[in-house]
């Protein structure tokens, strides 16, 4: 369980933590007497990590205050592909007191997602997570899935990307998409196959039934 005093070096963080990027109320969400960030006390329950190390991890994102986000989605992804993730988390721990660990930008997985899902170019992949990561990770979670609407109706999504660059660094709100899908886009695409797929599926029952009533002329 999650338990015992704070260590000493958390006495400590409010003289090494102004201007730090952590969120409003990190400080006082207390777990039975001790402070963990958002999300760590539940990131180490869910893969059975021992308190010792909930804590040293705690302690190692508190002094990576301006990465911290990006840098607990980092490991997330990497327990979630270990084979024994109180091991692999040692290994990031020790990595991050050696100054060694290189975590990715927040929302990295939304990003990606978009790239893969509508081969974005490298060059627009590049540009979207660099104006992305200077939004916060908020803020660039609902740009990402805003985005990801009207990217669906476009049959250029680079060329999508980079024109809306101003828009999304500067915080403004895309809105829905009212535009029809363009031939060529994802989502006309995907409209096509489902309709295509429904017809295949009324074609198939039209066919049951003259069977049947093949049948019942037979008798």
């Amino acid at each position: 369980g999650f338990g015992g005093p704070p260590p000493a070096a958390m006495a400590k963080m409010g003289h090494i933590m102004p201007g730090a990027a952590f969120p409003v109320g990190a400080m006082n969400m207390k777990t039975m007497g001790y402070l963990f960030l958002p999300g760590v006390k539940e990131l180490c329950e869910r893969f059975q990590i021992d308190e010792t190390l909930a804590k040293l991890l705690d302690e190692r994102l508190r002094a990576r205050a301006k990465t911290w986000v990006g840098d607990m989605e980092t490991v997330q992804a990497f327990l979630e592909s270990a084979s024994t993730p109180a091991s692999a988390l040692m290994v990031v721990i020790k990595q991050m007191q050696q100054g060694n660990f290189v975590g990715m930008p927040p929302n990295h997985r939304l990003i990606a997602n978009l790239a893969t899902k509508f081969q974005l170019d490298g060059a627009a992949q590049q540009k979207l997570t660099g104006t992305l990561t200077k939004l916060g990770s908020e803020r660039a979670k609902a740009a990402c899935i805003m985005l990801e609407k009207h990217l669906e109706r476009s049959n250029k999504p680079s060329a999508l990307v980079m024109m809306n660059l101003a828009r999304i660094r500067a915080g403004e709100d895309m809105g829905e998409p009212s535009n029809k899908p363009a031939p060529g886009s994802w989502l006309y695409e995907k409209q096509a196959s489902d309709k295509a797929r429904e017809d295949g599926k009324k074609d198939g029952e039209r066919g049951f039934d003259r069977r049947k009533d093949d049948r019942r002329d037979d008798r």
